[in-house]
């Protein structure tokens, strides 16, 4: 082939990777939905009346309302960020970092919080799938706080930061995922691993633009996402799972 006349190979790939662009800020829409929408009933639209939600539910503690902000403010800086990578605006992204280091800082305090008086609550009814929501909860915040601890270390990396942001927010989905519509009826063990949906479109991306699964995707994504879960479902479902549980209650 002469020299002058340019492979469509390379043009090919410029142009899905133009268009998958905006990919991260159309899926942190799409997370923000998900969490406005599982929360709507129990958080974000309390004040229309609590009357058609469980007994349980119809007052929340005060201890929710920091960690419900603090969730939300999160996702909402999630979205902001990657739609400043995309549009060019990375040197206001950047400034932006320190906000995102306190948010997360926030959502790991006050998950632990909800966490530990959770058990306690939940413990006065039977046990039923008790353990396996707290062992599922628990895993999900060690992956958030690990997740998103190397995306600050990679901040250099852009390929590999956006990467992990979007595999932390993930991690947290699984909460708001088992509380959209319908989902509820599912399976536990099913309901808890439906954000995995969103997983499945990162590898699809990295196939359409790399034309292979980037490395952060396979270690972070598959590795510490997917791998530790028939684990945490295993203990959950175990005499020593509830063994624990009931001792943390």
């Amino acid at each position: 082939m002469p020299s002058f006349v340019q492979s469509p190979i390379p043009v090919v790939a410029a142009v899905v990777e133009t268009k998958l662009r905006w990919f991260f800020p159309a899926m942190a829409t799409l997370m923000l939905a998900i969490v406005g929408v599982g929360f709507a009933p129990t958080f974000y639209l309390r004040g229309l009346g609590t009357e058609g939600l469980p007994p349980g539910l119809r007052s929340l503690p005060g201890y929710a309302y920091p960690h419900g902000f603090a969730l939300t403010v999160w996702f909402l800086l999630f979205f902001a960020q990657t739609v400043l990578v995309a549009s060019k605006h990375t040197w206001l992204h950047r400034r932006l970092g320190i906000a995102g280091v306190i948010a997360a800082t926030a959502v790991v305090m006050t998950s632990f919080v909800v966490l530990q008086r959770a058990i306690g609550g939940t413990m006065r009814a039977p046990l039923l799938d008790v353990p396996v929501v707290v062992f599922f909860n628990l895993l999900a915040l060690i992956q958030f706080s690990v997740l998103v601890a190397y995306a600050l270390r990679f901040r250099r990396e852009p390929e590999i930061h956006k990467r992990l942001m979007f595999l932390a927010n993930v991690s947290l989905l699984t909460a708001a995922m088992a509380r959209l519509p319908g989902v509820v009826e599912l399976p536990l063990l099913v309901a808890v691993n439906l954000s995995l949906v969103l997983l499945v479109a990162l590898i699809a991306r990295d196939f359409a633009v790399d034309r292979r699964l980037h490395r952060a995707t396979l270690w972070c994504g598959i590795v510490l996402l997917i791998a530790p879960r028939p684990i945490v479902a295993a203990l959950g479902l175990s005499g020593l799972g509830r063994a624990i549980v009931e001792a943390l209650a």
